[in-house]
């Protein structure tokens, strides 16, 4: 009886030094592919299977054959087939308690079914009929939390030998031992993997820091650097070995321990910007975002930054801002800036603005040139600028208009404008000639309206100074809106002046003061409005210059002129008369182009000589523009028109203009005349006059004779022709032809030598 169990025990021991010899020869590798060949080959070499296969769980879900042994067909037909999860996991689930699954294939092929026939419950027995239809037996292959991790597969013997259940029971046990095994080298291989791919990727992170142009910098929670890329080294100037486990030397130490504080607390900004430290000492504008790094328990150890240099970009960003609220050509602020501070501003009394206007200027650019005309912008502004206090705020708004916002009262505004008047009235040196140029200022104080109405203030203020004569400032007031609305209006209504029939001309005679006779006679323009009445011109013409309907008003006082003195030589004047008649021309019609293309069209068209049309031009004219003054004269004096320099000695007498331009007559303006009855000194200043003028071979006329003794003075001065109210006031052109065929209204010219006046001039 103690045989039998004797027997088995050794039939047990002997099982267990196969399965021990088995195991060991498939633990200790933690290569997967040496361990999977190792169980396989195990199988047929230690238990005498002929061919074993692995299945081995894919990421995707399904197995792949990973390893055969036994048999090279086998391997060749086998290795790497891939079977879907469901059908592994069902056949799975029919293991039997022990762990084995007997497949019958030939139930199968029998069947024709498109899934394999299933033997669950077969007993493992020793009746030989039993395992004659079996060709194979699966055992699990699971993880260490029963997880599926493949299958171990064996082909039973095709000549009908069965294993016995001791060969079944160590199969089953060596295929849990080899489930650890495989486990262990998997996971192994895995974390090899792993790594290497880590390296990889840290070997291609290195290089891409190394190509990256921003700055790359991980910094610790002590503020000390621990990487430092290239594009870091070229930005800042420092190298890596210099600044690596140091404490960031590109931030400013200021405020850097609250900065480490924040950082352990997490706090660093995503993205920031602000200026970092090179080496050399110099500052750069930067942007860097930035990360907290943290550990597996989510606690901080440090942030990596990513800093790329945007000085160019603020510089530019700086420069565009600049332009925004800066005049381009001076530097100064600009009408942006101005109503920034205006609106900031608004209803301080304390504050004034001062408009001011440039006289002259635009003779300046239109005969000399824009970049002549720059220079002397520029002159402007540094001189402006040089008068005004730090707090105060210049502005070029445009064109010749500048601005001065002033703090302080309006006394102290008015103090300024003086300034301003006085320097700008110094000729400014330019390389080849001195330009001088005035200005015209208006001054008002902001109110509650803002900007736009102290400008426009200002700018009526100013308006207001030009038309006074221009040179001097003007303070708003209230009262000078309405007058500026009713010039506006008055502008509008000028428009229409010409085409309504509302201009007329009145005809002012001159005489020969030694004859008494009428030798010409000067045409001076009135307006008939519908509703102001008659107005003179001193009130409408710089309307006219400022719309640019001077022009067209122009044309036709020539035109009215000299069809006038047309008439006259037909219905009244003698056929050796040589009456003239004068028209007056303003600086705009001076300086326009076509002018003596006009003159000569309208001479043409009227059939006047041009010998008979006198153009008459004041000294205020003249000093907009010398050199094209000049050419103009010039150009119309070789067509035959004569020309008279009027209100010569009203303020801006120089004597080069008589030298310069082509006048055939000087006419003496009313104040040189005045008190030379009864005051030595003016009489000796109009004696010197005319003496100058006659040695210069001029003609003269003394303007505004009002009494007899101003004109036998003038007579006994030399002076050729007179005009005044003496004389006769402006006529109209029936006045006027009656004036020549009747002769003198009674109290007749004193020391007329008859009653009658000489219509035709002794010449």
């Amino acid at each position: 009886m103690s045989a039998a169990p004797s027997g088995q025990k050794a039939a047990q021991e002997a099982s267990l030094r196969r399965l021990h010899a088995l195991v060991r020869g498939i633990n200790g590798d933690l290569d997967l592919d040496r361990t999977l060949e190792a169980v396989t080959s195990g199988i047929v070499e230690g238990l005498g299977f002929e061919v074993t296969v692995i299945n081995m769980v894919q990421s995707d879900g399904d197995f792949e054959v990973v390893a055969v042994a036994g048999s090279d067909e086998a391997r060749e037909t086998l290795l790497g087939q891939r079977g879907q999860r469901a059908e592994w996991e069902r056949w799975m689930s029919l293991c039997t308690p022990v762990g084995a699954l007997l497949v019958d294939y030939r139930r199968l092929v029998d069947d024709g079914s498109d899934v394999p026939t299933w033997v669950p419950d077969r007993p493992i027995s020793d009746d030989e009929d039993a395992w004659h239809p079996l060709d194979a037996v699966i055992a699990p292959l699971r993880t260490s939390r029963s997880g599926l991790l493949g299958t171990l597969s064996v082909d039973l013997p095709r000549d009908g030998r069965r294993p016995t259940a001791e060969t079944l029971e160590l199969l089953e046990m060596y295929a849990a031992q080899a489930s650890v095994a495989i486990e262990n080298a998997a996971l192994h291989t895995a974390l090899v993997t792993r790594d290497a791919e880590r390296e990889q990727a840290l070997g291609r992170l290195t290089a891409v820091l190394g190509e990256v142009p921003a700055a790359i910098l991980e910094v610790d929670l002590d503020g000390r650097i621990r990487t430092w890329n290239p594009a870091a080294e070229e930005m800042f100037g420092w190298s890596a070995d210099e600044v690596i486990g140091k404490i960031n030397p590109t931030v400013d130490p200021d405020g850097y321990d609250a900065g480490l504080a924040e950082l352990k607390r997490g706090q660093v900004d995503h993205r920031q910007s602000g200026r970092r430290r090179r080496k050399d000492g110099s500052m750069l504008d930067v942007e860097m975002s930035s990360a907290v790094l943290t550990d597996a328990e989510g606690d901080a150890f440090g942030y990596i930054g990513v800093i790329s240099d945007v000085t160019h970009r603020v510089a530019m960003e700086r420069e565009l801002r600049h332009a925004a609220f800066h005049d381009p050509l001076t530097g100064l602020a600009n009408r942006a800036m101005l109503r920034d501070r205006l609106d900031q501003l608004s209803g301080s009394a304390k504050v004034s603005l001062l408009l001011l206007d440039l006289d002259g200027f635009k003779a300046v650019n239109d005969s000399l040139g824009h970049e002549v005309g720059d220079q002397v912008l520029l002159e402007v502004s540094r001189r402006l600028a040089r008068s005004c206090r730090p707090s105060d705020l210049l502005v070029r708004l445009g064109g010749d208009e500048f601005v001065a916002l002033v703090e302080g009262d309006q006394e102290r505004a008015i103090t300024l404008a003086d300034r301003f008047l006085r320097i700008l009235s110094e000729p400014i040196a330019l390389s080849d000639r001195d330009v001088a140029l005035g200005c015209s200022i208006g001054i008002a104080s902001p109110s509650e309206h803002g900007a736009d109405s102290a400008l426009r203030d200002a700018d009526i203020a100013m308006y207001v100074a030009k038309s006074k004569g221009k040179g001097r400032y003007q303070v708003f007031a209230p009262a000078l809106r309405d007058s500026v609305l009713d010039r506006a209006a008055l502008s509008d209504d000028l428009r229409s002046a010409v085409a309504g029939n509302q201009l007329t001309l009145r005809y002012h005679p001159v005489i020969d003061v030694k004859t008494r006779a009428v030798v010409a006679f000067e045409a001076l323009l009135r307006w008939n409005h519908p509703t102001r009445g008659e107005l003179s011109p001193l009130l409408f013409i710089p309307l006219a210059e400022e719309s640019g309907v001077i022009h067209e008003i122009g044309d036709w006082v020539l035109v009215e002129a000299c069809s006038e003195l047309r008439r006259m030589q037909t219905d009244v004047l003698p056929e050796n008369s040589s009456m003239t008649v004068s028209v007056n021309l303003s600086a705009v019609q001076l300086h326009s182009a076509g002018l003596v293309e006009r003159v000569q069209q309208i001479l043409a068209e009227t059939g006047l000589e041009p010998r008979r049309l006198v153009l008459e031009l004041t000294e205020s004219v003249l000093v907009e523009d010398v050199e094209d003054a000049v050419r103009v004269l010039g150009r119309l004096r070789s067509i035959g028109v004569r020309l008279a320099l009027d209100d010569f000695g009203a303020g801006y007498s120089s004597l080069r203009y008589l030298k310069r331009l082509p006048f055939d007559i000087v006419k003496l303006d009313k104040g040189l005349l005045d008190g030379v009855d009864r005051d030595p000194a003016a009489l000796a200043l109009a004696d010197a006059v005319l003496g100058l003028l006659n040695r210069l071979g001029l003609r003269t006329c003394a303007e505004g004779i009002e009494t007899a003794a101003q004109l036998a003075v003038v007579e006994s001065l030399g002076c050729e022709l007179g005009q005044g109210f003496l004389v006769a006031k402006p006529l109209r052109p029936a006045e006027l032809h009656s004036l020549l065929v009747d002769g003198w209204p009674a109290p007749p010219l004193p020391a007329q030598r008859d009653g009658r006046v000489k219509a035709i001039d002794p010449a």
